[in-house]
């Protein structure tokens, strides 16, 4: 998940240093071959939202960027079962446009 108040460029690098971050603390079960980027519009719907699947008993994983100050700016989850894929069904699928240019 990744917030669409930041540029493109960063949109897709925080993307990836939040997938990296789960790839290195979670323990990934070699059949992990899906990967799904869903956005939200800023660092306090992302919050929420790590907040509300934490709560569905998913665990996530935070990125904060030093170079914004620390800010919140994406998050990835372990891997989900696919009985489980509807507890997040309510976040949006990440779309190019709705990027800040």
């Amino acid at each position: 998940m990744v917030r669409t108040d930041l540029t493109l460029p960063q949109q897709i690098c925080q993307a990836i240093h939040a997938a990296y971050e789960a790839g290195l603390r979670a323990d990934l079960p070699d059949s992990t071959r899906f990967l799904v980027t869903c956005q939200v519009p800023d660092e306090e719907s992302l919050l929420k939202a790590q907040y509300e699947i934490e709560r569905k008993g998913i665990h996530t994983f935070l990125f904060q960027e030093p170079d914004l100050g620390n800010q919140a700016t994406a998050l990835a989850t372990e891997p989900i079962a696919e009985s489980d894929r509807r507890k997040l069904s309510k976040y949006k699928l990440w779309e190019e446009k709705t990027c800040l240019v």
